[in-house]
């Protein structure tokens, strides 16, 4: 018959305090594999970032003492609403991206919703290469169709061709809205905004965007496609805020 060993009450709370301790270390160690396997869509993104500008691969900055309005909000990206805002809206988006494309109709109401009030709507670019292929040359061709009046009907025409999205569809969509296509063309080979866009992905990273839609409303921030209802609120918090200053 075989002997059962009878613990007395302090060696039964040693062993189960080794027992929670061993369980916090797999914690730990899960924890830590996960942020490593995290690192590497980023480190894989700038990569590409490197390949296309011939600089060397950003590395992850310190953090930063500026806010996050100010890293996010950058008065060189096409913006719609007051010259005056005390409210600042930023969407860092890509073109491929279908939760972003779930965005369009909300943030064209917000804008139609906010015309009277001390609201800007910023659009910056953050192109998820490492996915999305066609990503980093549909921001190049929204820019140059800022430079003929025309970034949101771009804007809007390449998240309605989402589907089977290709160069073509760049082309295609600049036809349709009548651009000077000599221009475009110009515009889009010599990759004139390219530093616009790498300046977008750089303060992308500075905030910590590993994803699409990212939005910044203020120091307030959202990740991933969100309500009509959620975004509004959040505006009206940061108009009550402003106006009670």
């Amino acid at each position: 018959m075989a002997l059962v060993k009878k613990f007395s009450h302090k060696e039964l709370i040693l062993i189960c305090c080794i027992i929670a301790l061993l369980g916090v270390a797999v914690i730990l160690l899960i924890g830590l594999l996960q942020y490593e396997l995290s690192k590497k869509p980023l480190q894989a993104q700038r990569s590409k970032i490197s390949k296309l500008t011939n600089a060397p691969p950003q590395e992850t900055k310190s953090p930063s003492n500026r806010s996050v309005r100010s890293i996010a909000f950058n008065d060189q990206s096409f913006s719609v609403g007051s010259n005056q805002p005390t409210v600042t809206v930023v969407e860092f988006l890509d073109f491929q991206c279908p939760f972003c494309k779930q965005m369009v109709p909300i943030f064209h109401q917000l804008i139609k919703d906010y015309e009277q009030k001390p609201i800007t709507f910023v659009f910056r670019h953050f192109p998820i290469m490492t996915k999305h292929p066609f990503a980093f040359n549909s921001a190049l061709a929204s820019e140059c169709a800022r430079d003929q009046q025309a970034f949101l009907s771009l804007h809007d025409l390449l998240y309605e061709n989402q589907d089977g999205f290709n160069n073509s569809t760049i082309a295609a969509s600049a036809s349709a809205l009548n651009l000077n296509l000599t221009d475009f063309n110009t515009c889009l080979a010599e990759r004139k905004y390219q530093p616009r866009i790498t300046k977008d992905l750089s303060d992308g990273f500075d905030l910590g965007i590993t994803g699409t839609p990212a939005l910044y409303i203020n120091d307030q921030i959202i990740i991933g496609a969100t309500s009509y209802e959620e975004l509004k609120n959040v505006i009206d918090q940061e108009l009550q805020k402003s106006s009670s200053k």
